[in-house]
């Protein structure tokens, strides 16, 4: 499966929700008119005409954080293209001058129980029972939506 024509799927579909912040920290949900989703685990920016609004570092606190606001602006947009480098990392670019720019950089993070944090980010499609992950190991991991 090529993760080019799964994100090509996207282009031209409209954000109806942008959603981080709160007691999900940077954690970025992107989803749109076409049901498909993007998850956000790792560092990420968002951009306007050129300008950072806010990135995964800052003020996450739920309704007021600059990154739980300015995410939130990406709504009503159409994604207009996008590029996918080598080692995934991604930019979004979409209508009225915003971008997402994804940077995978979590390749072995410990959770507070012992575990640990595998996803850089991922792209749902469940009318496709589709999910692509890009792993901690920055490989493409193809599952299934629904189980």
């Amino acid at each position: 499966m090529n993760i080019n024509e799964i994100l090509l799927s996207t282009i031209n579909s409209k954000v109806i929700l942008s959603k981080s912040g709160g007691s999900t920290g940077s954690l970025w949900l992107i989803d749109f008119e076409n049901k498909t989703s993007f998850y956000i685990y790792c560092t990420w920016r968002i951009e306007h005409n050129n300008q950072v609004l806010a990135s995964s570092n800052d003020d996450s606190t739920a309704i007021v954080g600059r990154l739980t606001r300015s995410v939130k602006e990406l709504e009503g947009n159409k994604l207009i293209s996008f590029n996918l480098t080598k080692q995934y990392d991604l930019t979004l670019c979409f209508e009225n001058d915003f971008s997402v720019k994804v940077f995978c950089d979590i390749s072995y993070s410990q959770t507070d129980n012992g575990g640990t944090y595998d996803t850089n980010w991922d792209i749902s499609i469940p009318d496709r029972d589709l999910v692509i992950s890009i792993n901690n190991y920055f490989n493409v991991i193809v599952g299934k939506y629904n189980s």
